[in-house]
C-alpha cells in the first residue's frame, strides 16, 4: 500500500475489520497473535497489488494463510479506491496442544565414542 502514493487523495479508509480463519497447522502455537492485513480495493472491486502483512502472527506459515485468504476474498465496487484492514484471528481452538510432557532438564545421551585418556608426562 506504500506504492499507491498518486491514489491517497482518493482512498477511504476504514477501521480493521474483525474475522478468523482456521489454523493450517496441526496443533495450538503458543503466543500467537492476530494478524494485520491491509489491502487495496479498486473502484471496481479488484484487488490492486498485493495485500500487505501489518502485523505479525508470530509464525511465517500463518501469516502466509491470513494473506492468502485475503486474495481469495471477494469485494464490492464502491467507485472509489478502498483501503480494507483485517485483524485476522487464528483458530486452533480443536487443535491438539503441543507435548508438555518433555523434560525440563533432559538427560544427555551418554556418549559412545571412546577417547584415549592423556598420559602424564614425567
Amino acid at each position: 500500500m506504500r506504492n499507491n502514493k498518486r491514489f491517497s487523495r482518493r482512498i477511504v479508509a476504514r477501521p480493521p475489520i474483525p474475522y478468523s480463519i482456521i489454523s493450517p497447522v496441526n496443533e495450538k502455537l503458543p503466543d500467537t497473535t492476530p494478524a494485520g492485513v491491509a489491502v487495496l480495493v479498486s473502484p471496481s472491486g479488484k484487488i490492486t497489488g498485493e495485500p500487505e502483512l501489518i502485523r505479525s502472527t508470530g509464525y511465517p506459515k500463518l501469516n502466509q494463510a491470513a494473506i492468502e485468504d485475503i486474495k481469495q476474498r471477494s469485494f464490492p465496487a464502491t467507485g472509489e479506491y478502498v483501503a480494507y484492514q483485517y485483524r485476522i484471528e487464528i483458530e486452533s481452538n480443536k487443535l491438539p496442544s503441543p507435548p508438555t510432557n518433555l523434560p525440563s532438564n533432559p538427560t544427555p545421551t551418554p556418549n559412545t565414542w571412546t577417547f584415549p585418556r592423556p598420559q602424564p608426562q614425567n
